[in-house]
């Protein structure tokens, strides 16, 4: 932690990763994910939203190394980029 309390620039960083999942929808597309890969399809059907809106969710996420995408067959699949982002989206769902 001592990068962070050190450095501005880090803390500015941070600050950016953070608000990618600061939105209701990308926040719940996290918690899902939380338990397994899935396809933009499932992930619509699941929030009842347009794919579109999904996608774009998916595609700032993505740009900020939250989630990675896997390819299986013709459909792609979006992931938590790892096991610490699973423990953040686990802590704020135990937020009172």
């Amino acid at each position: 932690m001592d990068r962070l309390k050190n450095s501005q620039h880090r803390a500015e960083h941070i600050s950016e990763i953070l608000k990618a999942p600061a939105h209701p929808v990308r926040l719940r597309i996290l918690a899902i994910l939380c338990d397994g890969a899935e396809n933009v399809s499932t992930l619509a059907a699941r929030l009842d939203a347009a794919q579109s809106l999904i996608s774009q969710h998916l595609r700032v996420m993505r740009s900020h190394g939250l989630v990675v995408p896997h390819r299986r067959g013709s459909l792609v699949f979006y992931a938590l980029a790892g096991e610490r982002l699973k423990s953040l989206i686990r802590y704020l769902d135990d937020c009172p």
